[in-house]
């Protein structure tokens, strides 16, 4: 069991991901903004991120950025969730941040379930 820690300014994104997520036995956390999940990962330390990019107060690369300029957090595995993934600039900042994966909203079920396992190692079975 992991701990999935999701992050989108708008609920119906987060309650996607939740109920997709909520028929696993993963741990599921949520913020609905780039501050408070830094400050869910500070206190729970979850395995994986699923973040929106475009959100208010901090967005989802500033998010990642602070994440990986702390030594104790930098390893943490990220997947952006984003409108916006079909812009080059859109990938291309995700790789300098180091996050590997960008999925589109909206993405089917089998995509996002697809992305998560990969990130965490686990089968399609898991």
């Amino acid at each position: 069991m992991a701990t999935i820690l999701i992050v989108d300014d708008r609920p119906s994104n987060r309650a996607y991901l939740l109920a997709l997520l909520g028929f696993t036995a993963h741990r599921l956390l949520e913020a609905d903004d780039g501050a408070r999940a830094l400050e869910l990962v500070r206190e729970h330390r979850p395995d994986l991120i699923i973040t929106d990019i475009l959100m208010p107060k901090m967005d989802g690369y500033e998010f990642v950025q602070r994440l990986r300029a702390d030594r104790e957090l930098a390893a943490t595995r990220v997947i952006f969730y984003s409108a916006v993934y079909a812009e080059r600039e859109t990938l291309a900042m995700a790789r300098s941040c180091g996050v590997e994966r960008v999925l589109s909203k909206p993405s089917d079920a089998d995509a996002i379930m697809e992305a998560v396992n990969a990130e965490l190692g686990e089968s399609a079975a898991a």
